[in-house]
């Protein structure tokens, strides 16, 4: 399978049903003619290049002589939602599904924990085991097996708890 990445300009975004969007953009490769059923790999990045989304995505129509690319895809949870890193406690990972701890409550959202932790490492947080990704900041206390993290309890692997008490360390003294 050959991947290709370009730029694409957003036309409009709409409401297709309560759980389905429509995402229209602009073609600019007329050298390879899209077609209805394809799936593409939506990637978004942030002004700073961090990405911010990453998401197959179908192809609904192609509009040749406009370039207008439609794709529609389900919305689950409450939809897309912008995720300030200074605002998120920690990620806990269950099955496929990702539960972000934020200061505006509990959200959804999809992705692979080991994705998460190399976007995040250079925002202090840490693996502390399989299941969960925390924020230094937000650590109050280590105790015994179990980290508390903004007044909530995370289990520490013993595998992991060295390397998490040195991260925490280096954290606190500005390492």
């Amino acid at each position: 399978m050959n991947a290709t990445s370009c730029n694409l300009t957003v036309l409009r975004q709409e409401t297709v049903a309560e759980d389905i969007m429509r995402l229209t953009v602009q073609w600019q490769d007329r050298s390879r003619e899209p077609h209805a059923g394809q799936f593409y790999m939506l990637r978004a990045w942030a002004a700073d290049a961090t990405p911010i989304l990453s998401r197959p995505i179908s192809v609904d129509d192609f509009d040749n002589q406009t370039g207008a690319l439609t794709f529609l895809y389900q919305v689950k949870g409450e939809g897309t939602h912008k995720l300030d890193i200074k605002q998120l406690y920690y990620i806990e990972s269950q099955g496929h599904d990702l539960f972000f701890h934020t200061s505006e409550g509990e959200l959804l959202g999809s992705g692979s924990m080991q994705e998460f932790e190399k976007r995040l490492e250079a925002y202090s947080f840490f693996r502390c085991n399989k299941g969960y990704l925390v924020n230094l900041e937000y650590v109050d206390t280590v105790h015994g097996e179990n980290v508390i993290v903004h007044g909530e309890t995370v289990a520490l692997s013993r595998a992991r708890r060295k390397a998490f008490l040195d991260a925490l360390n280096n954290y606190i003294n500005g390492v």
